[in-house]
Order: structure tokens, then sequence, then C-alpha cells
């Protein structure tokens, strides 16, 4: 029997002696993948960093960690999801340490149990040792399509020390204040097209979210209209399709990638819009989102009041229309609209509406006299006009050059020069009259407000202003409609790409660097950007952060009514949910009212024609050039230096989906690419790397660097 005992106990010593060298590799090994993740969050946004294959990068809720939340290089073991103590002299695979046997353990009242495949139970079960080191404590759960907040607290994500020992404590370090109250404002804003064709033989839209609402307007098969705003759980989308804007069944249309292929080959100019079966004023439906597809913001056509008081109504007659406000003498106002049988619609301050015509100095002598208020001269309106005519004459130049088929290289070179001089000399005068107007401006009175908009009839008239809308609301929401484009799409950990794939700090750092924010890389670091608010101040376009035990770990988009929009995990990507309040700890506001230059870039892009590709027919394609390198390229300083905003090397104005670079070859030479025919009308890369033009630069950051098969078009 004694001899018995003491082969037991020699059976446990061999297997303890073979389980340290393991646990000192365990150890190494997760050192190595610690150094490996530590780097990769120092990659620059934009590139790709690869993880170990199989690994998933989330925490037991659920939801991606960031590749910056990933712990110091440490000697201590880094497994995916639970951290596994230290590793020391002696083995640790339980909360109970096994105690060391000796070669002959003294008696107990009960003997050692003999070591087998399945470990005796006990109050905290030791695993077996084996060549993989076993869960502590329970396994981690299989993270859920939603986060499924609990009483219990998610394991802490990864072993990072943090100075705080729990949520509340780094709530309570934080400089979280409660913002300012967003006024609601009546102007619109555009916001990016978002496609959608009709995709039965009629469909109605409606006022309401019913089929037995009133109807606004009707659309055909193949009719055009644009989702302004999707709800999640819905059947019904809000659309504006011509003046008709509405609510129809999500389940008639075509929509997505399909949509902007339909749109793509049809041509967007070519498709019906919708037919407008009421007023448009008296559509409630109208203003249930404040924003458009449609230019908002318009060039100012002054005009000044000659009268002493003069009436500005809410509808075109003299007699029994409301008086909305009334303009001082000289008072100034802009026309909107015009050529209204003898009315004119305009804006002053917040007051919109009807002006008898011949009551008003209009456009030419008002702007005269508002810019020599703010001392330009006659001699500098002179040089401005000289300028303006010099610009339009090198430009017409261009244009005879370009049609002349005799044309040389060196001629279109000269004419390039003259062009890009005289364009340079009308900017920047007219960058000097324009600071003369806006000084001119501020020593005009506006309109006295007698009725308020939102109790004007008149007040969408039209929905465009001289003004940008309260932008903190408007940019949110154009925010979120944009980001609900990529549901669906691939979680990436370190990943910064919409479509092929990131992760949810990459995800919101790219929504927010399309309307011209520059925001930190990693969810820990956008926490502490911005302005810290409570939870229940979020407005949409707000980020919510979650944080573990004192560490923040995933940040989320806020849509509004309770909803998220965030780069999940490898399982969901990209999707909506519901807030997990058992990690959310606060948002951060980096919208801001005074933001006008973001509306003014998306203004700007609903100015510009969408992109018309032309695909190749089978019986188009000529002679395999070679596996070409593509990039991407656009009109603005960074890309073209000081050639910036003006026409090609050939002489034509660029237009994506069509113009291409590449020497080596005759301009006007038409190219295949990935099944689209381009036009080479450019120089500056050679041949065997064609650059492509492209409308903005956040689009040919996203295109990178490509390669494919270049064919010639017969």
């Amino acid at each position: 029997m004694h001899k018995k005992r003491i082969f037991r106990a020699l059976a446990i010593v061999i297997s303890v002696s073979m389980l340290l060298p393991f646990s000192s590799a365990v150890g190494a090994t997760a050192a190595d993948s610690s150094n490996i993740a530590s780097e990769s969050a120092g990659t620059q946004p934009g590139t790709s960093q690869e993880t170990e294959e199989g690994s998933d990068e989330t925490d037991s809720s659920g939801e991606g960690t960031d590749p910056g939340e990933q712990p110091e290089p440490s000697g201590e073991p880094q497994p995916s999801e639970e951290p596994t103590p230290e590793p020391s002299g002696e083995p640790q695979p339980s909360e109970e340490p096994t105690p060391e046997p000796s070669v002959t353990p003294e008696p107990t009242e009960e003997p050692t149990p003999e070591p087998s495949e399945e470990p005796q139970p006990s109050e905290e079960p030791t695993p077996e040792p084996s060549g993989e080191p076993q869960p502590t404590e329970e396994p981690t759960p299989e993270p859920s399509e939603e986060p499924q907040p609990t009483e219990e607290p998610t394991p802490e994500p990864t072993a990072t020390p943090s100075p705080y020992n729990s949520n509340e404590e780094l709530v309570a370090s934080q400089d979280i204040i409660i913002p300012p109250v967003i006024a609601e404002n009546f102007r619109f804003t555009t916001v990016d097209k978002v496609y959608a064709v009709c995709n039965e033989k009629e469909m109605k839209i409606y006022e309401e979210k019913s089929a037995d609402a009133r109807t606004v307007g009707e659309m055909k098969k193949d009719g055009l209209c644009y989702i302004l705003k999707e709800e999640a759980d819905s059947e019904w989308v809000y659309v504006e399709s011509g003046v008709v804007r509405g609510f129809v069944k999500k389940a008639g249309l075509l929509t997505g990638d399909a949509a902007k292929k339909f749109v793509q080959e049809k041509k967007e100019e070519n498709l019906l819009l919708a037919e407008s079966l009421v007023d448009p004023l008296e559509n409630a439906a109208l203003t249930y989102t404040k924003t458009t597809v449609r230019q908002t913001v318009v060039e100012k056509v002054y005009a000044l009041a000659k009268e002493a008081e003069v009436s500005i109504l809410e509808e075109r007659k003299d007699e029994g229309a409301r008086v909305i406000g009334t303009l001082p003498e000289n008072g100034l106002c802009f026309i909107l609209a015009d050529d209204l049988e003898g009315w004119v619609y305009v804006e002053s301050g917040d007051v919109r509406g009807f002006v008898k015509e011949d009551q008003l100095v209009g456009a030419d002598e008002a702007k005269s006299q508002v810019a020599a208020q703010g001392q330009w001269t006659t001699e500098q309106e002179k040089q401005y006009q000289d300028a303006v005519k010099a610009y339009q004459d090198a430009g017409k130049a261009l244009d005879e050059n370009d049609a002349d088929p005799d044309k040389t290289q060196e001629k279109t070179e000269e004419l390039n020069t003259v062009y890009t001089k005289a364009k340079e000399e009308k900017d920047a005068l007219e960058e000097q009259k324009q600071k003369a107007l806006d000084a001119g401006e501020a020593s005009y009175q506006t309109a006295q407000e007698k009725i308020k908009p939102a109790d004007n009839a008149a007040c969408y008239y039209t929905l465009t202003s001289v003004k940008d809308a309260s932008v903190s609301s408007a940019i949110g929401t154009a925010m979120v409609e944009f980001a609900k484009q990529f549901i669906g799409n691939p979680y990436v950990w370190g990943g910064t790409s919409l479509t092929n794939g990131a992760d949810c700090s990459g995800y919101v750092q790219q929504i927010y660097a399309h309307f011209g924010y520059s925001i930190p890389r990693t969810s820990r670091e956008q926490s502490q950007y911005g302005t810290q608010i409570p939870l229940e101040e979020a407005q949409p376009g707000d980020l919510i952060f979650y944080a573990n035990n004192g560490t923040v770990y995933h940040v989320v988009m806020y849509m509004g009514n309770g909803q998220v929009i965030h780069a999940s995990s490898r399982k969901t990507g990209i999707k909506t949910s519901g807030i997990d309040y058992a990690h959310a700890v606060w948002a951060t506001r980096i919208i801001s009212d005074e933001d006008g230059d973001k509306i003014e870039e998306v203004n700007a892009k609903a100015q510009e024609s969408f992109t018309a590709y032309t695909l190749a027919a089978s019986g188009e394609y000529g002679e395999l050039l070679g596996n070409f390198k593509l990039t991407a390229y656009c009109n603005c300083s960074i890309c073209c230096g000081k050639w910036s905003g003006g026409p090609t090397a050939s002489g034509t104005m660029p237009t994506q989906g069509r113009t291409v670079a590449m020497a080596g070859v005759p301009f006007g030479t038409k190219l295949i690419i990935n099944g689209k025919i381009y036009t080479v009308e450019d120089r500056g890369t050679p041949y065997g790397h064609v650059d492509i033009y492209m409308n903005d630069h956040d689009e040919c950051n996203q295109f990178g660097v490509q390669y494919a098969q270049v064919y010639l078009a017969k």
C-alpha cells in the first residue's frame, strides 16, 4: 500500500514537471502576440493589419475590441479572451493552487485521488494538464448577434492594467458636462444621395406611414427616389422624388448596390420622378426630416428696401395676406425666387415670404451698394471685371484648342498656363470682394420678425437659403443615414475600410472623415476627443463608449431612439442594436454649430453630377495591354499641386467615370478597366500605371492601390 502511494506521488510530480515548461512556452507565445498587437495598434489609419488566423478579437459580450485596446507587451500570457494568470514556479490551473506533492507525501485521512482523464469534482475544478491551457473559471460564452446586457459584468476584454478598478471610478474621473440645447432650425440641409428605384408597376407615396393615409404622390415602374430616412424594424422608408416627399413601403423598392447599378446604367437624368398629387406646402410629410438631396445653400442675390416699411407677406396678394415681417428703409434681404408675376420670394434673417418686386432695389445695383459699404472701390471692381473676362477668354481658347484636330502638346501646355494664371488672379480678387461684401452686409438692418418660421406657411416655398442650417442636428442625421449604407459589411480588426472591413473605431473614424472631421484612431483615444456628455444627452451622430472594469474597449454611433450602429464583431459585422447600458459609460459630441464648412462640403457634392460610367460590351474588348497598377487622384492641391482646379493635360476638364491619366499612349485612347470604359486625358504616371480621376479626395484614399487587366477598347 505504501509503495502504491509512492507511485501515485511520482506520477503527479512527472505531470507537473511536464506542465512547467509548457506554461513558460505559453507565456512566451502570448508575449509575442502582445508585441504584434501593440505594433499593429500604431499602424497608420488606412493600412491593413493582420491578425492571427482564426482569432476573434471580441470580448465576452460579443463586441469587437480595438487594436489600440490591446495590452502592453509583458511576460504575461495574453489569450484572446480570458486572461491567464502569470506563470510562476508553481502551476496555477485554478483559483485554489494545487499543493506541491513531495516524493513521500504525509499520510492523510483520505488518499490522494489518482489522476484521470476527468478531474474529480471539487469546489473549484482543477483542469487536467494538457497541451492547451484550460479556462480558469467558466468558459467564455460565444458572442451573440446582439449584445445582451446582464447584471453580471462582462469579463475585461484585455489584460491591460487600468488605473481604475471599476466603470464608476472611470466615469468619476472624466470631465462630463451637460451640453447646450440644440436649437431646432427650420432650414434644410443637403445630404448624400441614397438611391432607390420603384420596382412595382405603380407605387403610392403617402403622407404618413400607413396605406390609409393621404396619397401625396405616385411613382411609375423604374421611377427614381432618394431615401432620406430609414428606421430599424420598420417596413416604411421616407423618400424624396422631385417635389414629392413622403412614405413608401421598402419592399416595393430596388435599393442598395442594385439601385446604384441601375442608375449608373440608365443615367440619373433619364429616370422619371414622382408625380405630385398635392401642393407640396400642404403636405404634412414635407418636414419629416429637414434634409434633402437638392442643393440648399445658394448664391446671394442682394436686394434693398426702397421704402420706409416694406411688408414681407405669407401670400402673393395685396390684401388679406398675413405680414410675416417688415423691412426698414434700405433694409437688406436676399431674393430666393423671382419671375413671380411682379413678386419675389425673399429671405431676411429668419423672415421668409413674398414682396412686391417694385419695392426693392435689386440685383447688381444692390450688390454694388453693399460692396461699397464694405470699402470695395470702383477701381477694384474694374480690376475684378477684367480678371473675370480674361479667365473666360482663356477657357474658351482651351475649348477651341481641344476641338482642333491639329492641336499640339506645346500649344495645349501654353494655353493651360494662361488659363491657370487667369484663374488664380480672378480667384484672388473674388476673395477680396467677398470680404468687402461680408463687411458691408454687417452694416445693414434685416427684417423684423412678426410670425415665427414654424407658423409661416410660406417658409418652405423653396428649400433653399443663403444661410446654413443648424449644423449639429443636420450633420448628425446625415452621418447616421450615410453610416447605414454599410450595414452587413465585415468587421476586420485593425481595418478602416467601410466596404472591405473595419473595426469599431475605424468604422466611426471613416464616417466622420466623410464629413470632413479628423478624429483619433482607437476607441480609447476617441473617448477623450470632443465634448464628453452624459448618455441621456446623446443626439444622432454622437459617439457612445463601452467600458469594462474601468477600461474603454468599444465605440458605437448613436442613431436616436435608443439605437446605435457599430462594427460589432467578426460574426455580425456592421449592424444596429440597442445601447448596451451595462457597459455604456458616456457619449462624446464632436459636431458643432460652428461647422458650416462641413455643410458646404456636402452641398458641393450635391451639385456634382452623378458619376456616369460607361460599361463595356463583350465586343468592345481589344488588345490586352497587361496587368497594370491602378491608383486614383482628384483635382485638389494635394493631388495636382499648382494645377489644382484646372483642366487636364489634354485641355479637357476631368470627369469622374471618364478621365484617366497615363503616359505612353495618345490622348483620347480608350481603355477598359474592370468592365468600364475610360479615356486617357491626362499625364503624370508612366505607362503601366493608370491614375483614375475621382471627384473626392476621400474616395481616392479609399481606392488605394489596386491591379487589374487593362484592355484597349475597340
